[in-house]
């Protein structure tokens, strides 16, 4: 898929290290609200290894050839769940997010669960107005805590 020059495509195992460092910014960004520190080399990483099974559908984002953001889908059963989902900051005012939504959902029709930590504040309206947009206010929003945090599951369905 390409809106204006973002391309959206299903990554494969050759592309492992891009989506490794793609993580790596998206872990740093997630250790302003969770205990993860770097590891000694200042490498904030996150196993990729294990999605690389039928279970696990992931999508590279790429402006002009150059990887922009990611999501990583879990099909468990039926269900669809966002389990990452990421564009990186110098992207995220250009609608890049949206449009990756809305591929990856428009890809897997069926039930989707979209997981949101309510601390992530840039993070909120940005799923908020996804959701709501994508589904034309067809959803379901639960607040519940995790881990003693705060958390927002957006449940939904879409059909082709």
């Amino acid at each position: 898929m390409a809106t204006s020059r973002l391309q959206i495509t299903r990554a494969s195992v050759k592309e492992n290290l891009i989506l490794a460092n793609l993580m790596n910014h998206y872990v740093y960004d997630l250790a302003e609200w969770f205990d993860i520190s770097s590891d000694l080399n200042g490498f904030y990483s996150y196993d990729v290894d294990g999605i690389w099974t039928d279970r696990f559908h992931v999508y590279l984002a790429r402006l002009d050839s150059v990887p922009v953001g990611f999501a990583l889908i879990e099909q468990i059963g039926d269900l669809h769940d966002l389990k990452e989902f990421f564009i990186a900051r110098r992207y995220r005012r250009a609608r890049f997010g949206q449009d990756l939504v809305e591929y990856v959902c428009n890809t897997h029709p069926g039930t989707w669960q979209v997981r949101v930590f309510c601390g992530n504040l840039p993070a909120v309206p940005f799923w908020n107005r996804a959701v709501s947009d994508y589904t034309k206010d067809r959803y379901t929003k639960t607040e519940l805590r995790l881990d003693d945090k705060p958390w927002t599951h957006y449940h939904f369905q879409n059909h082709p």
